[in-house]
């Protein structure tokens, strides 16, 4: 009964598969930056979250633990592609869902990734904010990421 147990249980666990690709980890742009990329392959799809934080003047936020004026909000964004060769094409929303963001990424030999803003746009809720989707990052910058997990 042992032998077939562990038998069953061999079999179960090597049947079992991971999003596991050359791109997956941390990534950070420079020494010192608040801003993080987590990159998550499986197969040729790219998931990228985005986690950073922005100033913050004078917003009021409610919340169960009370009335807070914080300093600085912290944000996040999800992009997603499909990799072609060493590149892609990242698509989702930013700035607490008020603009679209296009981004391409280059894995390049060393390691690094290569980022460039392609496309910004407001989406319906940056539309009735009035948001300036383009105002704190211009079309066309790039970053160079650097792995630190």
């Amino acid at each position: 009964m042992k032998k077939l147990l562990t038998s069953l249980i061999l079999a179960l666990a090597s049947s079992l598969t991971f999003a596991a690709g050359s791109y997956d980890g941390i990534y950070q742009s420079q020494a010192g930056s608040t801003g993080y990329y987590s990159f998550h392959q499986n197969g040729s799809t790219l998931i990228v979250a985005y986690f950073d934080t922005i100033a913050a003047s004078g917003v009021n936020i409610s919340s169960a633990i009370g009335n807070v004026v914080p300093t600085n909000l912290s944000y996040w964004s999800v992009m997603s592609g499909q990799i072609v060769g060493n590149r892609v094409t990242l698509t989702g929303q930013t700035f607490f869902a008020t603009c679209n963001e296009t981004t391409g990424a280059t894995f390049e030999s060393n390691g690094t990734i290569t980022i460039t803003l392609l496309a910004m746009s407001a989406t319906p809720a940056g539309l009735v904010s009035g948001v300036n989707c383009t105002g704190a990052v211009p079309i066309g910058s790039t970053k160079v990421l650097f792995r630190v997990f």
